[in-house]
C-alpha cells in the first residue's frame, strides 16, 4: 500500500507539472523527482534494515553488522510502523542539522 501512495504522489506531481510546461522540461523534472524519491526510499529502507535486523546483507552475504544491534535487533523497525519512526528520526536529524527551517 505504501508504494501505491508514493506512485500516486509522483504521477500527480508529474501530471501537474507537465500540463504547464514543455515536454523536455517535463521529462527532466520527472527524472529529477523520481531520482529524489528513489534516494529517499533507499535511505529509509537502509536504515530500517540496519536498525531492524542489526545487519545489512546482499544476496545472503552479510556486508555490515552493528555489534550492539546484531544480538538484540529492534524488530519494530522492520514492521510497518518502523517506516514512520525512521521518517521521524530523519526529520529530527535534518532539523537539528539546520537543513530544514523550523516553523
Amino acid at each position: 500500500p505504501e508504494l501505491i501512495v508514493v506512485n500516486c504522489i509522483i504521477l500527480g506531481r508529474a501530471e501537474a507539472f507537465a500540463s504547464k510546461n514543455p515536454v523536455t522540461s517535463s521529462i527532466a523534472d520527472a527524472l529529477g523527482v523520481s531520482i529524489g524519491f528513489l534516494l529517499a526510499l533507499l535511505i529509509i529502507s537502509f536504515l530500517r534494515e540496519l536498525l531492524g535486523t542489526g545487519s545489512l546483507s546482499l544476496f545472503g552475504v552479510d556486508l555490515f553488522t552493528l555489534p550492539v544491534l546484531g544480538e538484540n535487533p529492534m524488530t519494530l523497525f522492520i514492521l510497518a510502523p518502523g517506516a514512520f519512526l525512521v521518517m521521524a528520526l530523519l526529520l529530527a536529524l535534518f532539523r537539528r542539522m539546520g537543513v530544514m527551517k523550523g516553523e
